[in-house]
């Protein structure tokens, strides 16, 4: 910290030397964060916080409103005083004055302090004045009380009439920037306050949150909570995370992978439109668009085809943009320029869609009549021919997911709906005859955008028979739906062999679930989409797994721990047990890095 002299002429008894403050140089620009106390135990210990609140307070962007009407060199004539709390960004003296740049929730205010003044009024002694300016520095949360005055140069002051009072100092020196994306990562807090675009997505995934509660409350949805741990993991095929609780060890408990099963019981037991917004977990990738732990929204709307479900999508996200573009212009927030264009949004025919794609490079192909798993191996050398690589575990629905993913999601620019998926593509939803192709299809939707997928829905399989044999055909494959003799299972006999949670959902829908339509959107994906991010870390608070798992692994017991060792060797193994893939960790970058974030170095 430099001290800042007295200025040449000043009067040494209306402001003595020591008023002046002593400001901290301005951080340079890191590569890796330095996290030391900045302070001398002698200066913390005069730093305590005092430990009354001022009320009432007025908030910096009410203060910047209120007072908007002062005319250039007039103050506010109302005798009550004001006061603003907020956190010192800068600290700068003109003559006798310093003057103290505060920001709370990104709205920043000036404080207009005359030491002289507030000696000779009588509200403080030259020395309590003198004690606490000398110990005010950057990131120190203060109070100011005073009056509003407008400066001649047009900036709005808060012109202190009593002594600061400290609530909260800080003892640590933050960086003006840090560009080494794995500190930022082992420290998402520090990226949270250097990183303003990092606030803003947070506030804007509240925007939407708040938005799609509102849409979908005005049409008599309830919102809804459902259990998160449980026996099944809620409908969705993916791999679950497993664990147990002490009072039911034996029973293994898993979290949730989706709510739907959930939220359909609630519609069968007449509660009426459903919806839910909350976690999700798959123990699968992590990547720039996926982790383990993800939010949703799901809702369930009785007697709702799919033409309603597409329709509320496009009057929903219109309603999103719409509410992101006021707390754009609001709090100004630095986002992405997605905009809609056109509605209703396009429509493209699965199959059909599909099939005029393929025979532009294959122009005598046509699909096999009955898409299932055995005629499903007619489409191996289709990939062949087109030099697209075979997924693995080749099943029916992953060869047609990989042909969409090859030819139909690189046309979805402008948001458009995917329509008609084969039913071997989606076991849980109802299916039909297209008499267009003569295949079964799923009455199913998919939104894309720009190539990548926002929401699913489909009209929900209400028919128990049904059901039960397409849980069984998901967990076992349609091989298996055989009795010794060659013949299909019986009804009694698909059931025997289902999971309980399986067995409970399938009576829930002999008790009667009417024709319900089901929706289903990723609220991470929504706000890269309307908050430009490219990474989904960027809109979760604490980052991706990984970045949580490392900020766990970091934890400093006292003054003299040594940091830990293999630090993302540690992080990636617990990755690797997952089955997740990771880098292979740099032991020794690792480690230093750390050693000097925590600032052992």
């Amino acid at each position: 910290m430099a001290n800042i002299q007295r200025p040449v002429g000043e009067d040494p008894e209306a402001f003595p030397s020591v008023l002046y403050p002593r400001i901290k140089e301005p951080a340079p620009a890191m590569t890796r964060v330095t996290v030391g106390f900045k302070r001398p135990s002698a200066l913390a210990s005069a730093a305590k916080p005092d430990n009354k609140l001022i009320h009432p307070r007025m908030k910096l962007p009410a203060f910047h409103r209120k007072y908007s009407y002062l005319e250039p060199g007039a103050s506010c004539l109302d005798p009550d005083p004001v006061t603003l709390y907020g956190k010192i960004k800068r600290v700068r003296t003109h003559g006798k004055l310093i003057f103290l740049d505060i920001i709370h929730g990104d709205v920043e205010a000036q404080i207009m302090l005359n030491a002289g003044s507030l000696v000779r009024s009588g509200t403080c002694s030259q020395a309590q004045i003198a004690n606490r300016v000398n110990i005010m520095l950057t990131g120190d949360y203060y109070a100011f009380t005073g009056c509003p005055h407008r400066a001649r140069q047009g900036t709005l002051s808060l012109n202190v009439t009593e002594l600061p009072q400290l609530l909260s100092p800080s003892l640590h020196t933050v960086p003006e920037k840090v560009t080494d994306a794995g500190t930022m990562a082992r420290f998402p807090q520090l990226d949270l306050v250097l990183n303003r675009k990092r606030r803003d997505l947070l506030r804007l995934r509240h925007v939407i949150e708040s938005t799609i509660d509102h849409y979908l409350s005005r049409q008599d949805f309830t919102r809804v909570t459902t259990p998160i741990l449980a026996a099944d993991t809620g409908g969705a095929v993916a791999r679950p995370f497993e664990t147990q609780a002490n009072g039911f060890s034996a029973t293994p408990l898993r979290l949730r992978i989706a709510p739907e099963l959930a939220l359909k019981k609630l519609v069968a037991a007449d509660l009426g439109p459903v919806f839910e917004i909350g976690p999700n977990f798959r123990n699968e990738g992590l990547d720039a668009t996926h982790n383990p732990e993800f939010s949703t929204c799901e809702f369930y709307l009785p007697f709702a085809d799919l033409n309603t479900l597409m329709t509320m999508t496009e009057e929903l996200f219109s309603s999103i943009q719409k509410a992101c573009d006021q707390a754009t212009h609001q709090r100004l927030f630095s986002l992405g320029n997605f905009a809609f264009r056109s509605i209703p949004f396009k429509r493209l025919a699965f199959l059909p869609t599909l099939l005029d794609q393929i025979r532009l490079s294959v122009s005598e192909f046509r699909f096999p009549r009955n898409l299932d798993e055995e005629s499903a191996k007619e489409l191996l050398p289709l990939f062949t021919q087109l030099e697209i690589p075979v997924p693995a575990n080749p099943t029916a629905a992953r060869l047609l997911d990989s042909l969409s993913s090859h030819f139909l999601e690189p046309m979805c620019v402008e948001p458009t709906f995917i329509t008609d998926y084969p039913a071997i593509m989606s076991p849980l939803s109802k299916s039909y005859l297209d008499s267009e192709t003569g295949h079964i299809v799923a009455a199913r939707a998919e939104l894309f955008i720009d190539g990548t997928e926002y929401c699913n829905m489909y009209e929900e399989e209400n028919d128990p028979f049904l059901q039960a044999r397409k849980f069984f055909h998901q967990t076992h494959g349609e091989a298996a739906d055989r009795n010794a003799y060659g013949y299909p299972l019986d009804a009694e006999e698909i059931k025997k062999r289902l999971t309980p949670g399986q067995q409970y959902f399938v009576r829930v829908l002999e008790m009667g679930l009417p024709p319900t339509g089901g929706w289903g959107g990723g609220i991470d994906r929504l706000v890269m989409l309307f908050g430009g991010a490219k990474k989904i870390s960027d809109v979760l608070p604490f980052g991706n797994l990984r970045s949580v798992m490392a900020m766990g692994t970091s934890v400093i017991k006292g003054g003299d721990e040594k940091a830990p060792v293999g630090f993302a060797g540690l992080v990636n193994e617990a990755i690797a047990k997952m089955g997740m893939k990771s880098p292979a960790p740099n032991a020794n970058k690792d480690e230093k890095l750390t050693e000097e974030m925590l600032g052992r170095r």
